[in-house]
């Protein structure tokens, strides 16, 4: 994966904030680990004591939100719905779902 690869689902709040404040290897590395089977918890507790403060559960909501995504199981809502039907490409770029 590189850095200028992007994500099935447009991470948003603290996820998003890590993922500009990283440097682009560390972008790629959490990338890679987001969609891996990396544990959530360790995950997490890297993070936060690299200085990026986040919970296990907002990683385990956001790669459910990527299964949910990859099924076609998310309904998108308000302008995220828009732009799926205008592309026919959803992107959640507001965290509606």
């Amino acid at each position: 994966m590189k850095d200028t690869e992007t994500l099935p689902v447009e991470p948003t709040g603290r996820l998003a904030d890590i993922l500009v404040a990283l440097e682009p290897r560390g972008r790629v590395l959490l990338k890679m680990h987001l969609l891996s089977g990396t544990s959530a918890d360790w995950l997490a507790v890297t993070l936060t004591s690299e200085g990026y403060p986040i919970g296990a559960s907002t990683i385990r909501s956001y790669r459910q939100l990527v299964k949910m995504h990859n099924e076609g199981r998310v309904t998108y809502s308000g302008p995220a719905a828009a732009m799926a039907e205008r592309w026919g490409n959803p992107i959640i770029n507001n965290g509606s779902v």
